[in-house]
């Protein structure tokens, strides 16, 4: 059996079936359903009349039987009566299987009601269709009676009808519905107009005859504008409304009912108003109206309108992703750009990404981005706000710009961008704030991402370490990964600004010491903890003549799966009198190694100023070499090797000889005399070399028989001179004496030496 009242949601009349049938037996052919067709609406003591409709399932009744129900309505229910009716046909000439329904004699009170139905006879047979009966029921509500009035069906056991229940009338003062079509936005540049409001009876009379039947009431900051207000009945049902007036500083909208409905339920219609903003006063947000008056309004309050400026606010979207330092290709978490107005972008207008210094956005090997933001179409709601693409407005590639092209115009537009990329700086590490600007309307800092470095330094030890001495242990290195695969292994392509592919290696890391120190033997690297893999046999120290210090290095054959450790160990060094008091500091830097992913000349990957990633203290320089400790170098005619205190070493110039004079190149010999590199200058435009250690500055010129000491100048027999390989070269005599060194030839085994 299927109960339906034809005013209620389906819902509720799916639950009720079930719920019937759960308590009643079922008959072996379909349900009998029982339908409210007319659901009335009366006041307690007052008379009703309602309709029910029985659809009998196709076959369900046999020739030579009745079948019974009975009708029961609540107590006290005066004039009960029922009518039944039966059409010969339904749908066009279909025989109705139901020939009778009519009353019979019972033992029933006054408010039940016994029917007896008879089948229908076709060439003496019941066909095989469905059956209908209509029943119009009425009778006088009990006085007291509030609610849902119900009729009660009550069937033998085995029948085709079934036990259940029907709400055939509502009884009670009624409610109205309120809700508006749609919430516009505005701002206090103008009055917000408000979409249609409706106003819907439940059942006539539910609006009741008073001058504030209903009263619509604004926040503080707000007044109705209802010059343009229109009231008009959609159903025709009677009702009769007078003119609307305002009250409470022309908040609060009362609308007087002075005729209410009978017959049929009302449905009015508000269209026209406007609300004004005192922006003072009013707080931005929802316009929320309290629904009040005489009448039952339901809900007690609804939003009408969203009030705000043309703003818009950004933030982040959804979780801040953690960043590697050294890296290309870092994807920062979602941007949110919200509007607070429909509008609030304004077309034609800009806005700008901005990245803080030490990193930069994506861009191809053309200079143009080339993973710029897109739009996260799932999470973004833009209504019709559109923008154009991204491009460079710097040189430095920290700033991207775009242009609105809509805007949108019926709601406040949130765009939500996602997987812009980014190169981040070695030596960057920290919040990665965006500054997102320009004249579109938005403005505003956010945080995209949380840079770390890829790995830490750390000494075991740091011992003291002297001047001028050789072999001295410093402490231990440890290196840790700060994540999984921070050391880098493989190989990958960049390109240099005609778009050709540069080969690039990752496999390195080295740390370097500072100027004046070096390696007096190879390190030892081991990995400790992790499963990162060294490459065997690979550990190696060199000289950095870009940067001019000596660093060492180790090869990296397999990435890690856990963060892992490398230990340094064995580490032998030198410092000469350059290196000053105090921690000897080593730095892990370097392009294109395991740990940096910037390449030089390329363009898509040019490194950044600073390619240090970590540092630490591994020996503390506590006194200068003892005055007895004498430096001496040996060069060589015609070889490039020449060698301190006993250390080989190689320049790319061999001394020579000319005219019966000895020629060293002047770099090499300033740096045997512990002149530190950047202190060794050389003009180009004015071809001079200048020399500086403590308070002496020597300086001479290509061509020049002047040697200027201190700003006094000396004569000498022989000018310097450029090399094809580009060195300057000079009888090394004028040079050590003004740094108060000698300088011995030995014609047996053509070397000079410089004490």
């Amino acid at each position: 059996m299927i109960l339906t009242n034809m005013k209620k949601k389906t819902a509720t009349t799916v639950a009720a079936a079930f719920v019937l049938s759960a308590v009643m037996p079922m008959a072996a052919f379909a349900d009998v359903t029982y339908k409210t067709v007319r659901t009335a609406t009366a006041q307690p003591g007052e008379a009703f009349k309602s309709t029910v409709r029985i659809e009998l399932p196709q076959g369900s009744l046999s020739k030579d039987e009745t079948e019974k129900f009975r009708i029961r309505v609540p107590k006290n229910t005066d004039n009960f009566d029922v009518k039944a009716t039966v059409n010969d046909s339904y749908d066009n000439g279909i025989a109705n299987i139901v020939e009778d329904c009519k009353e019979v004699d019972g033992e029933g009170s006054d408010i039940e009601k016994e029917f007896e139905v008879s089948p229908r006879l076709v060439n003496g047979a019941v066909p095989d269709t469905k059956g209908y009966i209509t029943l119009d029921i009425s009778g006088d509500i009990p006085s007291g009676f509030n609610g849902d009035y119900k009729v009660t069906f009550e069937a033998e056991g085995g029948s085709v009808f079934e036990d259940g229940a029907l709400t055939i009338a509502t009884v009670g003062s009624g409610t109205a519905k309120v809700e508006i079509d749609d919430v516009q936005s505005g701002s206090s540049d103008s009055d917000i107009e408000l979409d249609t409001i409706r106003i819907r009876e439940d059942r006539p009379g539910a609006l009741d005859e008073a001058s504030d039947s209903i009263k619509l009431k604004l926040p503080q900051g707000f007044k109705w504008v209802t010059d343009d207000l229109q009231i008009s009945d959609s159903f025709g049902s009677g009702l009769q409304c007078g003119d609307a007036t305002l009250a409470d500083d022309d908040r609060t909208l009362k609308i007087p009912v002075e005729t209410s409905s009978s017959e049929k339920a009302a449905y009015l219609r508000l269209t026209g108003l406007k609300v004004s903003v005192d922006e003072s006063v009013a707080k931005a947000g929802d316009v929320t109206v309290a629904l009040s008056g005489k009448s039952t309004l339901n809900p007690s309050s609804i939003v009408v309108a969203k009030y705000g400026e043309y703003n818009a606010t950004v933030k982040a979207y959804g979780d801040t992703p953690t960043l590697l330092a050294g890296r290309v290709d870092e994807e920062l978490g979602k941007l949110s750009i919200e509007e607070d107005m429909a509008g609030s972008l304004r077309e034609k207008k800009s806005i700008t990404l901005t990245l803080p210094e030490n990193t930069r956005w994506e861009l191809d090997a053309d200079g143009a981005p080339s993973d710029p933001p897109a739009e996260d179409g799932s999470n973004s709601d833009k209504d019709s706000l559109a923008i154009g693409d991204w491009k460079f407005v710097d040189s430095e590639k920290r700033i991207l710009k775009t242009t609105v092209e809509t805007e949108s115009t019926d709601d406040p537009a949130k765009l939500v961008l996602k997987n812009a990329k980014v190169s981040i700086a070695p030596n960057f590490t920290g919040d990665l704030t965006v500054e997102v600007s320009g004249n579109a309307g938005v403005t505003g800092k956010v945080v995209l991402g949380k840079v770390v470095a890829p790995v830490t330094l750390a000494a075991a030890t740091v011992p003291e370490v002297k001047i001028g001495v050789d072999g001295q242990a410093a402490g231990d290195l440890v290196i840790t990964e700060n994540v999984k695969e921070a050391f880098m292994s493989k190989e990958e392509a960049a390109h240099n600004s005609d778009g050709d592919e540069l080969d690039t290696t990752y496999k390195e890391v080295k740390f370097y010491l500072p100027a004046g120190a070096e390696f007096t033997a190879t390190p030892k690297f081991e990995v400790t903890e992790g499963d990162l893999v060294i490459e065997p046999d690979s550990a190696s120290t060199g000289y950095d003549s870009g940067e001019g210090q000596y660093y060492a290095k180790v090869k990296i054959k397999s990435t890690s799966t856990t963060p892992s450790k490398v230990k340094v160990s064995d580490i032998k060094v030198r410092v000469d009198r350059t290196v000053p008091e105090g921690d000897l500091i080593v730095k892990v830097k370097g392009n294109a190694t395991a740990l940096n992913e910037f390449v030089p000349n390329s363009v898509d990957r040019k490194p950044f100023s600073s390619s240090t990633i970590a540092t630490a203290a591994i020996a503390k320089v506590v006194t200068p070499a003892p005055v007895d400790q004498i430096k001496v170098s040996v060069f060589k005619i015609n070889e490039a090797k020449y060698t301190i205190n006993g250390i080989e070493k190689t320049a790319d110039q061999a001394p020579y000889i000319k005219d019966g004079r000895t020629y060293l190149p002047i770099r090499y010999v300033a740096e045997s005399l512990g002149i530190d590199s950047n202190n060794i200058l050389w003009d180009g435009a004015k071809q001079t070399v200048t020399l500086i250690k403590g308070d002496k500055v020597v300086q001479l010129t290509v061509g020049s028989n002047a040697l200027v000491i201190n700003g006094a100048a000396i004569t000498m027999d022989v000018a310097p001179e450029i090399t094809p390989a580009g060195r300057v070269a000079l009888p090394v005599k004028f040079v050590a004496q003004a740094f108060g060194a000698t300088a011995d030839w030995d014609a047996a085994t053509q070397s000079v030496t410089l004490k």
